[in-house]
This record gives structure tokens, C-alpha cells and sequence, in this order.
């Protein structure tokens, strides 16, 4: 009977016992009966999944240990980001018009048309803890969905199309990175900011490596690599990374995961002040200031009740359609390869987008997805890869068959029908429900009240799972029993002793009769 694990036979025999010969007042008896219920059975909940052939990881998710040990988890991950100095730089000495071409000539436009924004760590914590690294898609109550191919092109307008970014990570004497920072960069590092083959540009923490300067040597080829492919499998890595227990940082590409979640989860957007006049890519509409009166900001437990308790008319699947014929061609450069099922490289990194388990995203019917092509045995090995100890590689060898296939993604387009009705196949939604987690927070964890935002996401996802055991049971005494596991386990059991603001049980028989008479006249 879905997540909420319980004999609701047992219940209900305990509830409908039979009364002594001396009736007592019905309230009285009712009180009594629960009580002695109270006593007699303990309630249990089952967080999901309740199958693990999709979601064979989700132990060892961050997840799960926030439904047993929440105190643990009140504070958010700390979002590391390096550019910082950058767009300070850009807003004290704002760059020329000619240096600005070289930028849009190599494809980066879009980046600087959508600016410096603030990184609300609450908001990415929650996104995480929803994050299945599985599948690479976000597990809502509305189904999957994620960041797509899609959402990189029409939002930065970074190029899709191209060669991967990957190549061989050639080892570089002292001097020679030297020379190469002052040649591309115009500047020669001192002693103490080269390490090996990476250079650190400022003190916020993060590195780069040397490598990525190749692509300088030609700018005007640079819009020939698919940069969009490599910020996408960049931020599944780290959001990957992420949802380990003991994970405390993050970094990455964070920003458009931010408006990507402003531009689909409604309940959780601000509202941008200014008009939009759709010449540059989606994502600048976020540029300046913004309306936070009706969004939560910066409260991780506001967020995790939000997407824990959000509706189908909260989230935009199909966010672009009335606008990617205003947006500039660059939004849409990469339309080919927008539903392609193929791996995303970024040197080391080998990620893979799943389309088909998003189909909604794309205005077309959702079916039940096929099962993840990779063995556990080689998620795990794509994982644990990195670069520390490689020097010398060449990744395009290390990884050719990812690189093959990504050179073949034309041939693994997912193809659907358009939806014209129904969004989901009848049994998609009882499919993913046996496959998903369904409770992040414990509706019975919180004994005494919490100070500030009261977390009631998973209550009223628990409620809405009763109300489904109700609706599909039978039996009376049965339905009776899962209502009252419901009202116990959000800690409401003494309202169903109050008179109810809804119609009695004889106005609703009354009204059915006269319903009834209509028809038949």
C-alpha cells in the first residue's frame, strides 16, 4: 500500500473491537480505542525506494541521512566559486568592445550577457539532496527531471555541437608554463602561483589547469568545441560528488543549475524587476536586481519542504516554447543534439545525459525510461577517475569509447510522441513511485516545535500517500485505519475527534440522492 509500511488489518481489528455490554459516551470509547492503540502498535514509514533496481546507490546517498539524523544536516553545503575576482575586475576596468568580440567570436557570449549572481547555498543543498547520481535526474514528486543539453544552449548559449573537450594532459616543465601563461595570458606567474601543471589565479580556493590554455593558441576555433557538453558533465560530476554523507563543499558550474531551478520550479523563484527584451540568452533575464517577497531565500528547510511537497502546475516542463523564437541563434545552435542519449566529456570526466527519463522537458509523452546502460561496477569507475597522478595521459584514448559515441550522438537521438493530452503513460507515475524516495524528512521527527520555518512537506506528502491508500481501499475498517495512521504520524490524531469543516456524512448522502434525481430527470 505505497510507502506508508503498515498491517492496516491490524489496525483496523484494533480500531472495530467490540465494545462491553455498557456502552459508554461514543467519544469516550473512540478515546479509549486509540489509546489503546497508542500502546499497543508502533507506526513505521518507508522513506522509498521501494524497489532498488533504479536507485541501487541511494544508502550511501546524503538523502538518507538526512531522514534519520536531520539535526545533522540544518546547515547547507558551502558553494565554492572562483569568479568572483573576475566580475569585480570586469565592474572596476568594464571590458572594451574589441576583447568583447574575441569573447562572442569563441562562443562565450552568452556568459557575460548574463552576469555576476549570487549563489544561494540553501537552494543547492536542497537540489542535491534530490539528486540521483544513478540517473543524473532530480526525483520530485511530479517524476524526474534534470538539467539537459537543452537548458545549457538556451540559457548561456554555450555551444553544443563540436569536438569534446578532452585531450592529453602533456606534462610541462617550469619554464615552459611560465612562458605559456605570459604568451596566452600576458602575464608571468611567480614562483609560488605554479604548481605542476596548474596556475592559481586568486585566493578564492580553486584551481585550473594549464591545459584548458591550449584553446587560446585560436580563438575563432573555439566555437567549434562543444563547451555546453563540458559544463554539463563538469556540474553532474559535482553534483555527484556532492551527495555523499560527508560531503561539506561544493563547486562547479552552480549558477545555471540556479536558474534553471528560478526558470521551471515556480515556488521557488524570484521575479526579476526589469523587462526582458530577449537578445541575449534566457539566463540574462536574471541580471540586476531581484523580488524575493514571495520566494523562500536562503532557508534550506523552507527549500526541502517546497520540492518535497511540489505539484505538477508547479513545475514548467516545457519552460522555452514560447520564447526560443525571440531568443538570438546561438540559443539554439545545438537543437540536434538536444535529445540525444550520449556521455558528456570534460577531459577526466565522463557523465551521461538521459533524455529519455525527461521527455516532458521536450513537450513529449513520458514513459517508462529502459534501465541504466552502465554497470554498477563502471558508474563506480567513472566516478573515482580523476586527473591528480595522470600527467602524461591522453584521455581521448583513455576514454574512446565515450569519445566515439559522442561523435556518433546523432544516431541516439530519443524520439516521442508530442503530447496532446496526458503528459505520462497510464503506469509511469506507480512505476516511479516504486522506484523513488519519497520522504527526504521524517513527518514524525519533529517532536518539539522547530524555531523558524516549520517543515511540512513531508507531512503533507505523507497525508496525500494516505489519501491514496484510502481512495484504493475496500474496505471500511481498512480506510479507517490508514486515516488514522495518517492524523498519528503528522502528529494531528486529535482532530478526528473534532467536528469536521467539511460536509457530514449525511449532507454528502443527501446531496448524492438529489445529484441522482437531476440525472434521472
Amino acid at each position: 500500500m505505497g510507502f506508508i509500511d503498515t498491517n492496516l488489518k491490524t489496525v483496523a481489528k484494533k480500531l472495530s473491537h467490540k465494545p462491553s455490554r455498557t456502552k459508554p459516551h461514543p467519544s469516550l470509547s473512540t478515546h479509549k480505542k486509540i489509546s489503546k492503540l497508542k500502546m499497543s502498535y508502533q507506526l513505521k514509514l518507508n522513506p522509498g525506494p521501494l524497489s532498488n533496481e533504479v536507485l541501487f546507490l541511494h544508502k550511501k546517498h546524503r538523502a538518507l541521512e538526512v531522514y534519520n539524523n536531520p539535526e545533522k544536516f540544518r546547515s547547507s553545503i558551502n558553494i565554492k566559486r572562483s569568479d568572483r575576482s573576475f566580475w569585480k575586475l570586469v565592474r572596476q576596468k568594464p571590458i572594451g568592445p574589441r576583447v568583447e568580440g574575441y569573447i562572442r567570436e569563441a562562443g562565450f557570449g552568452g556568459l557575460l550577457d548574463s552576469g555576476y549572481r549570487y549563489i544561494d547555498h540553501a537552494l543547492i543543498t536542497a537540489l542535491v539532496e534530490q539528486w540521483r547520481h544513478e540517473t543524473h535526474t532530480f526525483h520530485l514528486p511530479v517524476g524526474e527531471t534534470t538539467v539537459t543539453l537543452q537548458d545549457v544552449n538556451v540559457l548561456w548559449g554555450l555551444p553544443i555541437e563540436g569536438v569534446p573537450v578532452c585531450g592529453a594532459d602533456n606534462a610541462l616543465t617550469f619554464s615552459e608554463a611560465a612562458e605559456k601563461c605570459e604568451r596566452l595570458l600576458g602575464f608571468t606567474p611567480a614562483n609560488n602561483q605554479l604548481n605542476g601543471c596548474t596556475v592559481f589565479p586568486d585566493n578564492s580556493n580553486n584551481w585550473i589547469n594549464l591545459h584548458l590554455l591550449q584553446y587560446l593558441e585560436d580563438l575563432s576555433s573555439c566555437v567549434n568545441i562543444s563547451w555546453g557538453s563540458a559544463v554539463l558533465s563538469c556540474l553532474y560530476r559535482n553534483l555527484c560528488n556532492a551527495t555523499a554523507p560527508d560531503a561539506v563543499s561544493l563547486s562547479g558550474p552552480m549558477s545555471i543549475l540556479q536558474v534553471w531551478a528560478w526558470e521551471r520550479i515556480r515556488c521557488v523563484a524570484p521575479e526579476p524587476y526589469h523587462r526582458f527584451n530577449y537578445d541575449a540568452p534566457l539566463a540574462a533575464r536574471w541580471k540586476g536586481n531581484l523580488n524575493h517577497v514571495d520566494a523562500p531565500t536562503h532557508c534550506l528547510r523552507s527549500y526541502r519542504s517546497q520540492l518535497q511537497s511540489v505539484r505538477e502546475e508547479m513545475f514548467i516542463w516545457t519552460r522555452y516554447d514560447d520564447v526560443i523564437g525571440r531568443l538570438p541563434e546561438i540559443c539554439t545552435s545545438g537543437s540536434s543534439s538536444w535529445r540525444s542519449t550520449c556521455p558528456l566529456i570534460y577531459w577526466e570526466n565522463v557523465e551521461h545525459h538521459y533524455p529519455q527519463r525527461v521527455m516532458r522537458q521536450f513537450g513529449m509523452v513520458q514513459h517508462i525510461p529502459p534501465s541504466i546502460p552502465l554497470t554498477v561496477e563502471e558508474l563506480a569507475r567513472l566516478h573515482k577517475t580523476t586527473w591528480i597522478g595522470k600527467t602524461g595521459w591522453d584521455w581521448t584514448i583513455r576514454h574512446d569509447v565515450y569519445v566515439y559515441a559522442w561523435y556518433h550522438r546523432h544516431d541516439s537521438v530519443v524520439e516521442g510522441e508530442t503530447i496532446t493530452s496526458y503528459p505520462v503513460i497510464d503506469d509511469y507515475m506507480s512505476w516511479f513511485m516504486n522506484h523513488t524516495v519519497l520522504y527526504l524528512t521524517n513527518p514524525r521527527s519533529s517532536a518539539v516545535p522547530m524555531r523558524g520555518f516549520q517543515d511540512d512537506g513531508a507531512r503533507a506528502q505523507m497525508l496525500t500517500d494516505a489519501m491514496g491508500v484510502i481512495q484504493r481501499c475496500d474496505d471500511l475498517e481498512l480506510a479507517q485505519a490508514a486515516a488514522y495512521r495518517a492524523t498519528e504520524m503528522s502528529r494531528q490524531e486529535g482532530y478526528s475527534q473534532y467536528p469536521s469543516h467539511k460536509s457530514s456524512s449525511a449532507e454528502v448522502t443527501q446531496a448524492m440522492a438529489m445529484s441522482t434525481r437531476r440525472f434521472k430527470c
